[in-house]
């Protein structure tokens, strides 16, 4: 399967504050950012909040089978854990 496969491609729901965490992180795009998230995160992955937006994400071959191990193992979907992900980037909440 190539990279441009839409069967390896995952709708991560994201929250507001998701979105404008990774709208500042420095890259090309939301996907490029969530990846680079996704890379170096480590650690309980908390649950999303409320969704308003699917972003589409592509992810190499190791870092997406790191991501499906993960979610078999807590039962969770991968999109579920990626978008947990995306709400870590943004810090503590208050």
């Amino acid at each position: 399967m190539s990279r441009k496969d839409p069967r390896r491609t995952l709708r991560v729901p994201l929250s507001a504050a998701a979105l404008d965490a990774l709208r500042a992180a420095r890259g090309r795009s939301l996907a490029d950012a969530l990846r680079r998230r996704a890379e170096a995160h480590a650690g309980p992955v908390p649950r999303p909040g409320h969704p308003v937006r699917r972003l589409p994400l592509q992810l190499p071959k190791r870092l997406r089978a790191r991501i499906e191990a993960l979610a078999d193992e807590t039962g969770r979907s991968p999109e579920d854990l990626l978008a947990g992900i995306a709400e870590a980037a943004q810090g503590p909440r208050d």
